[in-house]
């Protein structure tokens, strides 16, 4: 708490020098339209969001967003980095807007040190994925950007980068912990992590670059929703539930851990750009959270100011149905599809192909027309908002329009 009070404060106080020649302030910015043709899975940017756009609604507020950042030098080897990013929340909060604010040290060309908040580096674009110049589609495919709420990290990294042939060779380690939220069609739920701990190995050369993260969390808290399931489960009587106590314990998810496994990629072939992500969530200590399988491929052709792009994206995990044995389901069927939801929550299984057009007005203003056709398989909507108990499988069309600039 105390290194996120610092960071607030000395964020605000760097203003001060807004006008220096030792201070650069940039400004980004989205505007996005989100259109769908399902009535019963409302599309979000990312499972945090709580507003689902469905079946004739146009919706501004899922991609569109304004951010500004502020690049403080303090020393020949100390600099100062801010950003806030406004975007609609679901429980807002101001320290929630402030998405970076570190210091960083850097006393040779190969180390580098950070303190205070940065990205978690964990996806190909952490760096950036809020500006929308800085990549060709409308929204980064959120098979594998929309599973993960968390957008920023409180604690500290150190980064070593040398020559190795003709590219560069960089590794990362990282840790600290980070809150956001999970929202569903009826609740926004608190998420808080610790025990960060994180390592990145990348490299790089003009043409090509090839990357790998593993990141190991501990759950810092259980959700409301999840206790009142865990103690209702607890009070059954062994003539309706024989191991009610135990299975209730399985169930919880405060001090348990999960881990983050991604390699990715991204080569340039002339005119043609392939970017590649494939990401595996595991839990050793619990159920609730599923093996998670995400992954996309992306092939983009640029002629001029134009490119044209596809994607494939996909996400693959099994789906819990309720069977242990001697339990009498029949006498508390509220509470077995209260268990059922539970374990299904962060269940995703589907598909989606993406063809779309990129336009560069000019070196800082872009656009983005992009078409989605996803495939939901039973039980494997976890990144749609859906209030009705039908979760069968389903197909959905979503037409996304963005305007992006950088300054």
């Amino acid at each position: 708490m105390l290194l996120r009070l610092l960071m607030l404060v000395f964020f605000l106080s760097s203003f001060s020098g807004f006008a220096s020649d030792d201070t650069q302030f940039s400004a980004f910015g989205t505007i996005g339209l989100v259109t769908s043709d399902s009535s019963r899975y409302g599309y979000r940017n990312d499972v945090s969001y709580h507003k689902g756009v469905y079946s004739g609604d146009i919706d501004f507020l899922n991609h569109s967003l304004l951010g500004v950042q502020l690049d403080k030098s303090l020393s020949s080897d100390v600099d100062f980095v801010g950003q806030a990013v406004i975007r609609d929340l679901a429980d807002p909060k101001f320290e929630r807007y402030i998405t970076l604010g570190f210091l960083r040290y850097a006393p040779s060309a190969n180390w580098q040190l950070r303190i205070g908040r940065t990205a978690p580096d964990i996806f190909l674009i952490t760096e950036y994925r809020d500006v929308g110049v800085a990549y060709i589609w409308a929204t980064p495919p959120n098979e594998v950007y929309g599973m993960i709420p968390f957008r920023s990290l409180d604690g500290a990294d150190v980064a070593y980068s040398t020559h190795l042939g003709d590219g560069t060779l960089r590794a990362k380690v990282f840790t600290g912990q980070a809150e956001s939220v999970i929202s569903s069609a009826y609740s926004v739920i608190p998420i808080e992590l610790k025990n960060i701990f994180g390592l990145s190995i990348n490299f790089s050369t003009i043409d090509w670059s090839i990357q790998a993260q593993h990141t190991q969390v501990k759950l810092a808290n259980e959700a409301e929703d999840n206790q009142q399931i865990i103690d209702a489960v607890a009070q059954m009587p062994p003539f309706i539930w024989p191991d009610a106590k135990q299975f209730s314990e399985s169930l919880a998810l405060k001090g348990k851990h999960a881990s983050y496994t991604s390699i990715s990629g991204q080569a340039y072939l002339g005119n043609f750009l392939l970017t590649a992500e494939l990401a595996q969530i595991t839990s050793n200590d619990t159920d609730v959270i599923p093996k998670l399988l995400s992954g996309y491929g992306s092939l983009a052709y640029q002629l001029g100011e134009h490119t044209l792009y596809s994607v494939y994206a996909f996400t693959d995990s099994d789906s819990y149905t309720f069977d242990e044995p001697g339990v009498k389901t029949q006498l508390i069927p509220e509470l077995i599809s209260g268990v059922e939801s539970m374990n299904n929550f962060y269940a995703s299984s589907q598909q989606t192909i993406s063809i779309g057009w990129r336009w560069d007005f000019s070196d800082n203003i872009s656009s983005s027309l992009q078409w989605n056709n996803t495939h939901i398989d039973d039980l494997g909507g976890a990144l749609w908002l859906n209030d009705s108990a039908d979760l069968s499988a389903d197909t959905i069309n979503v037409l996304m329009l963005s305007v992006s600039f950088s300054l």
